[in-house]
């Protein structure tokens, strides 16, 4: 598991390798053309995160930092998640229900960024395109107090470490905002993908790409709900980030209308062939069979799980 001090290292490792780039200029061409997503492109508020992040790195390493040679030197992944997060928070409001304004905008909870999470390889998907950050006094209470965020039940199994979560209440894509239980701290990121059950089987929310914003038609998601997002990164090499189907595949074609098991009418029979399906062959798209097709069309709020036909 991916620990936070982890990810804090491999943020410094990160840019202390990006500080290498000039002197290995000299003997090595350019990796990539010149393209946007550049420290100059950021917005005010973003910039001021940048900044009190790189002056704590020159503290560190004790050697006056660029802003903007530091930032440019980023790995893709991680100025595109910081990016991403931070446009989000930026472009949400926090008002009452009466109308009054209680912020400008959600980034307004954030004190200071302490690491970013790009891609990870071989991390979960839950310690993967997010930002870490320290929170300003009184942070829980404000976005308690908001009606674009309601306080969803404590995370147990994923955001290990910050259990008190927050999530904005545009449907999907939505921002979701994880605390450590004093409210000093907090893991933030953008769920692309819907996270309700069963649907968060098949549709990639488990997965990392669910906060990745340059998988599949994410970017698109994320500006019909914060329009304005510049996606600089699909001018690389001229294509569009292309997504990997999940294994076994997660269009509805993919997904069967009875489960697969011949076994009798036991429920035991039929859960053990849902969970092994699910966990063990790691076959989701199979798995959702078991479950009422009300459930799946989302034409009813109760699922139960279905016993297979004997034949």
């Amino acid at each position: 598991m991916m620990t936070k001090s982890r990810c804090s290292s491999f943020m410094w490792i990160s840019l202390l390798l990006g500080f290498s780039l000039p002197v290995m200029a000299q003997t090595v061409p350019p990796a990539t053309p010149d393209f946007a997503g550049k420290y100059s492109d950021l917005l005010p508020d973003q910039k001021l995160l940048v900044d009190n992040w790189m002056q704590r790195f020159s503290e560190i390493i004790r050697k006056p930092v660029v802003v903007e040679e530091g930032y440019d030197n980023l790995p893709v992944s991680t100025k595109t998640t910081f990016y991403g997060v931070t446009h989000a928070l930026i472009k949400t409001k926090l008002t009452e229900p009466s109308g009054n304004i209680l912020a400008g905008s959600a980034i307004a909870i954030v004190d200071k960024l302490d690491s970013v999470a790009g891609a990870l390889p071989g991390s979960r998907g839950d310690e993967q395109f997010r930002i870490y950050v320290q929170l300003k006094p009184g942070a829980q209470d404000l976005l308690a107090k908001s009606q674009e965020f309601r306080r969803t039940r404590d995370n147990t199994i994923y955001h290990k470490g910050y259990p008190v979560c927050f999530r904005s209440n545009t449907g999907t894509p939505s921002i979701q905002v994880s605390m450590t239980r004093d409210g000093n701290r907090a893991d933030i990121d953008v769920d692309y993908r819907s996270s309700k059950f069963p649907g968060a089987l098949v549709n990639g929310h488990l997965s990392s790409s669910n906060s990745d914003v340059r998988a599949g038609n994410n970017d698109q998601r994320h500006d019909s709900t914060w329009a304005g997002m510049n996606n600089w990164w699909r001018s690389l090499l001229g294509l569009p980030l292309l997504e990997k189907a999940p294994s076994g595949g997660d269009s509805a074609a993919d997904i069967p209308r009875e489960p697969t098991t011949n076994a009798k009418k036991k429920p035991e029979v039929a859960v053990h062939d849902f969970l092994n399906t699910w966990l063990v062959e790691q076959k989701p798209n199979q798995s959702v069979a078991y479950f009422a097709e009300p459930c799946i069309t989302r034409t009813s709020n109760s699922c139960s799980i279905r016993q297979p036909r004997h034949s």
